[in-house]
């Protein structure tokens, strides 16, 4: 499902606020809950916006900062393990 497309700024907290508000606007319910990809401007906006709301980062990306603060020469390795977990 999309919610809007717009273009923007995907660092800033400004243009980040201007979507979740007028999401709100037409009529979005709040939820408990932000799944992303640690973007600041997203989190900045919501913490502001949505003070008890959790964030959580996106596993995906969690795990592609993880394997790429391992020495190089154990990333290959590390990566096979990633593809086999289930």
């Amino acid at each position: 499902m999309v919610l809007g497309v717009e273009s923007g700024q995907r660092e800033s907290k400004e243009s980040w606020g201007l979507r979740l508000r007028d999401l709100r606007k037409r009529g979005l319910k709040p939820w408990r809950c932000t799944l992303a990809d640690g973007h600041l401007g997203l989190g900045a906006a919501l913490g502001e916006q949505s003070p008890t709301l959790a964030e959580h980062r996106c596993w995906t990306h969690r795990l592609t900062k993880v394997l790429e603060a391992r020495p190089k020469q154990y990333q290959p390795e590390a990566r096979a393990l990633r593809c086999a977990m289930p």
